[in-house]
């Protein structure tokens, strides 16, 4: 079963992710209620074990966990919050990201939906959902001051 649930992350949790910062309107809608949905079936999955490993990391915690760095643009590109849907899910993230080894493997969420916002703007769709004062970070990403997408890069210089 483990191959199963691995296979869905890397093949329907990816392909939903990334449908939703290339796509906007009515598009956008249905694949963030196929994301959400996806993810309910993982928390279900998820049960009250610590991981899907059981008590201990596993194959499957190794194939979803990476995604949890793209979750802040997920949710800024389309306005919606996964925690509020799928509060096992993000417990047990952040609960996986207590070990160091997993927390050192990601990129920081803010590096990720920068990225994400410059792609959005390269592709033509409307930049991010809340004001796009991230965009004039270039490589290599800078975190936004205080990672609120309000700040601006300082003029000075």
């Amino acid at each position: 079963m483990t191959g199963f649930w691995a296979d869905f992350i890397d093949k329907k949790i990816y392909d939903l992710g990334r449908k939703i910062w290339t796509t906007k309107g009515e598009d956008q809608e249905s694949d963030k209620k196929d994301f959400i949905d996806s993810f309910k079936l993982l928390e279900g999955e998820l049960g009250d074990k610590s991981y899907y490993g059981g008590e201990t990391l596993g194959y499957v915690d190794v194939a979803l966990l990476p995604f949890h760095c793209w979750f802040y643009a997920y949710e800024t590109i389309g306005n919606f919050n996964i925690e509020a849907d799928c509060p096992k899910l993000i417990a047990y993230c952040k609960r996986c990201l207590q070990k160091e080894s997993v927390s050192k493997s990601f990129e920081d969420p803010h590096k990720v939906s920068v990225f994400v916002v410059i792609m959005r703007k390269t592709l033509g769709l409307e930049q991010c959902a809340i004001c796009c004062a991230c965009a004039p970070y270039t490589l290599p990403f800078e975190t936004p001051p205080e990672a609120t997408h309000e700040a601006t890069p300082s003029n000075e210089g």
